[in-house]
Formats: C-alpha cells, sequence, structure tokens
C-alpha cells in the first residue's frame, strides 16, 4: 500500500498510478500522525501545498518509520511558486526522499531524488544487455524535442518564468474530453485497390488542413491516429486487415503496452509459475518490461537473433504467452526471422487451437525498420519483412508491431504506434494510462510531415507513401 497524507483526497493521477501497480491508497490526516505508522507501506505521498510545517512533520513522521516521504508538485502549485516576482528557494526537509513535478507549464514532468539509490532504482538500468542504454521508464530513449523546449524555457530566466506561470493553465493534450484510460483506435480493412488517400497535396493544401485541424474541436486522437496507422500500413503491410492502434510517447511505451495487453488477455498464470515470453537479444525495454510486469524472459538466441531451431522447441512450454520478434534490431542491426518465426508460431497455436489452449502472440519491433520494411514486400526476390501482410495471411498468429513515427517521417520525438490485429491491443482498453500520448499539435505535425514535401514548395508527395518529385522548367527572360 502507499499512504497519502493530506487533508482532501489524493489527486486523481495518484489514485491511477496505484491502480496500475495493483497497489492501494491509504489516506490519512496529518492529525492522526501520532495514532498511526508508516511502517510496511512502499512510500508515503503527500502535497507541495501542505504548510511547510505540516510537511516537516509528515516528512519526520514517514522518516522515524523508516520509509521515504513522496511530494507531488502538481502543475497549479508549480506556477504559484515560479509566478512571484523574484526568485524564491526552499529548504526542503531531510525526510522528502523525492519530489514529482506535474507537466503543464512544461512539457515534461520531472523527478528530484535526493536518495540516490531511489533514483537508479527508478531508472531501471540493464543488467544483461551488452551496451550502455539508459532512458527514463515511462518513456523511449529521451523524448528529445520536449526536454529541449523546457531547456530553453528555462535559460530564459525567472521573469520570463514567471510571466508563463501567470499566463494561463495548459489545454493538456489539445483533445476535448481526454480521457485518463486508454482506448484502442479501429482501423478499418480496405480493399487491395483502394489507395491510402486520393491524391497528392501541395504544400499550401497541406498547410490549410494543419491549421483547420488546430481550429477544429471535434477532431478527435481517433481521427489522427487512423490517418497516421494507413500511411503506416503502406510499409507495414495489413491493408486487408481490420487492426487497432494506439499512439504512443515512444517506442518503449509501445513495447509495454504491447506485453501489458498480452498478460491482461493471458489472466493469471499457473500456481508457482510465471507466463514467459520467448525472444533472441532484445530492445532493453522487454528486459526493464520484465521486472515490471512479471513475466520471464526466456532468450532463444544463435549470432543476435532468434534460434528458430530453439524456438520451435520452447514453444511448446504451455506458459509461453508470446515471441519477441526484431525486424531490424536496436542492438546490432541483426533481423529475425520473421517468416520463420512466425510459421513454427502458427503451428503451435493449431497444436493450442486443438486442445482449447491460448495462442501464442507475436510482437514485431519495427521502430528503426523503415528502409527494410520499404524494400523487403515480397517482390524482387526479397522476402516479405511486412509483419502485418504476414499475419494476413496467418489469421491463426495474434500479431502486433511497434513501429516509431519519429524514425521514419522526422515528427516530433515521441511520436510512436503499436498496432495489431484484431483482439489484441483492445484489452487495454479501460486500463489506466500512464506515460504519456502524443498530443493534437504532435500527431497534426507527424500527418503534416507525409502530406507535403518541404524540400520544395513546388513537389508533393503522394500519400501512398511514393515521392513524386515535378521538376522545374527553365525559362529565358
Amino acid at each position: 500500500r502507499v499512504m497519502w497524507v493530506g487533508r482532501g483526497p489524493a489527486p486523481d493521477n495518484i489514485g491511477w498510478c496505484a491502480q496500475r501497480l495493483g497497489l492501494e491508497v491509504e489516506q490519512l490526516s496529518p492529525e492522526c500522525l501520532d495514532r498511526r505508522s508508516a511502517a510496511g507501506a512502499a512510500c508515503v505521498l503527500s502535497s507541495w501545498s501542505q504548510s511547510q510545517t505540516d510537511l516537516s512533520g509528515v516528512a519526520d513522521w514517514a522518516e522515524r518509520s523508516g520509509v521515504g516521504l513522496h511530494v507531488h508538485l502538481l502543475d497549479g502549485e508549480w506556477r504559484d511558486i515560479l509566478s512571484h516576482s523574484q526568485p524564491v528557494h526552499y529548504s526542503l526537509p531531510v525526510g522528502i526522499a523525492s519530489i514529482s513535478i506535474e507537466s503543464g507549464l512544461f512539457n515534461c514532468a520531472y523527478a528530484v531524488y535526493r536518495d540516490h539509490q531511489l533514483r537508479d532504482v527508478h531508472f531501471d538500468v540493464g543488467y544483461a544487455w551488452q551496451t550502455a542504454y539508459l532512458s527514463p521508464n515511462e518513456g523511449g530513449s529521451g523524448a528529445a524535442t520536449p526536454l529541449y523546449l523546457d531547456f530553453c524555457s528555462i535559460m530564459l530566466g525567472w521573469r520570463a518564468l514567471s510571466r508563463m506561470a501567470r499566463d494561463g493553465q495548459s489545454d493538456g493534450d489539445g483533445f476535448e474530453g481526454s480521457k485518463a484510460a486508454l482506448e484502442c483506435t479501429v482501423i478499418s480493412a480496405r480493399a487491395a485497390d483502394d489507395a491510402a488517400f486520393s491524391e497528392p497535396r501541395s504544400m499550401d493544401a497541406a498547410r490549410i488542413w494543419a491549421e483547420s485541424q488546430f481550429q477544429d474541436t471535434r477532431t478527435t486522437r481517433a481521427q489522427l491516429e487512423t490517418q497516421l496507422v494507413r500511411f503506416e500500413q503502406e510499409f507495414l503491410g495489413g491493408r486487408s486487415l481490420t487492426v487497432e492502434a494506439l499512439s504512443t510517447g515512444g517506442g518503449t511505451r509501445s513495447i509495454n503496452l504491447a506485453l501489458e495487453s498480452v498478460l491482461l488477455k493471458a489472466g493469471k498464470p499457473p500456481q508457482d509459475s510465471r507466463w514467459k515470453v520467448l525472444t533472441g537479444n532484445p530492445h532493453l525495454a522487454v528486459e526493464r518490461a520484465e521486472r515490471r510486469l512479471g513475466f520471464e524472459l526466456v532468450r532463444v538466441v544463435e549470432r543476435g537473433a532468434i534460434d528458430v531451431v530453439g524456438l520451435e522447441q520452447m514453444l511448446v512450454d504451455p506458459v509461453v504467452v508470446a515471441v519477441y520478434a526484431q525486424t531490424l534490431s536496436y542492438t546490432d542491426g541483426i533481423s529475425d526471422r520473421i517468416g520463420e518465426v512466425i510459421r513454427l508460431v502458427r503451428t503451435e497455436n493449431l497444436r493450442r487451437a486443438k486442445e482449447g489452449m491460448a495462442p501464442v502472440t507475436l510482437i514485431n519491433d519495427c521502430c528503426l525498420a523503415f528502409s527494410v520494411l520499404v524494400h523487403h514486400n515480397g517482390t524482387n526476390g526479397n522476402p516479405s519483412l511486412r509483419v502485418l501482410d504476414l499475419a494476413a495471411d496467418n489469421p491463426e498468429v495474434p500479431t502486433m508491431v511497434t513501429l516509431d513515427a519519429h524514425k521514419h517521417l522526422g515528427t516530433d520525438k515521441g511520436v510512436s504506434c503499436v498496432i495489431g490485429t484484431a483482439g489484441t491491443l483492445s484489452w487495454l482498453d479501460g486500463h489506466v494510462r500512464v506515460g504519456s500520448q502524443p498530443s493534437k499539435p504532435e500527431l497534426v505535425r507527424a500527418c503534416l510531415l507525409y502530406t507535403s514535401d518541404a524540400a520544395d514548395e513546388e513537389d508533393s508527395v503522394d500519400l501512398g507513401g511514393r515521392r513524386i518529385i515535378k521538376k522545374k522548367k527553365k525559362t529565358t527572360q
């Protein structure tokens, strides 16, 4: 459990986070501290808006019980601090182990630690991976654009920050009625001859479209996600499939959601066992997800890729629920033999269907694989690596694919997608959302980049993914 000390209820996002982690939130008034102990609690939480006397008392009380105090700073409280005309400084009680600062004024949320061991646990450094790669739990390798914008804002100085703090509240992600729960976008199948988009757009037409999206309060996340995914299907495949999709703040989040949905579908594992995920040489995100979500990650690897002989032998284990495969891995550029992996998973799922067992899900990480997917479409002697096309030919294999738009479109850092066949991601509907999803401006810019050619206003791009270059005619005076 966690203990919330305050005169009012805990903020909603603390309750949501505790719910996702399976923790109970115990409410406690500051006046009752002398009658209770924090012993056994995971941590004590409190709000910055407590008076300094109360906050010091709460910190001392938590420290006597050997439990750290975490202070959650709401965006409104952060703005109140910065709205002073002159810089202010606070001396924090020793018992405060960490502080979190809500996003709003800044593009990112931040965590500040006095306890360095706690900081290191939060960063969750890889134990078995062979390269040094560090990133926060709920993001990718670092959302560079938002962090850079926050850095520039801070460098403007106190007067500028004070004015920003006083000028109003954040509009959140830009969508009307935005929810705190996840909700998959369902994207319907298209006929083979149905072009993703009707015609190329000029720069002016693309700009006009983008401006209209910013002004139209009826534009939904599902509408923009549909446009983004339909473009991505031009090189991921799956046009003939009805798919489910979620946009996320980075590849790590996409991978986590894919794994979470598999575990939600699987339910509780048999007694004294854990669900298993088979892989070759995975992204660090999978290793971290193993510790966070409680499954067992089993490496079946040969020369950096999935060993298909070993995979065939391991798949028969009834506690195996997923295979995580990569196309152009982050580690060393190796691609797993996707076609062979799907064939083996299909064979196992046919056997499981006869015995009334749940199928194994394939999770294919394509976050870096744009160039590979464009050229490996099953023509000109190249094997198809477009996993959603392969999934259409193998309906017995539930399939999910992760893809970072910021690695193939050049969009804002922090625009990623996880896309799955029917019945895969919908297990997350209503699930508590922890971590960011792209805002409306970020999704509009992502769509804008494939609807125009920024290099030359006379050039344009066919929205089916084929670049059309119009050469300028030479003229004489």
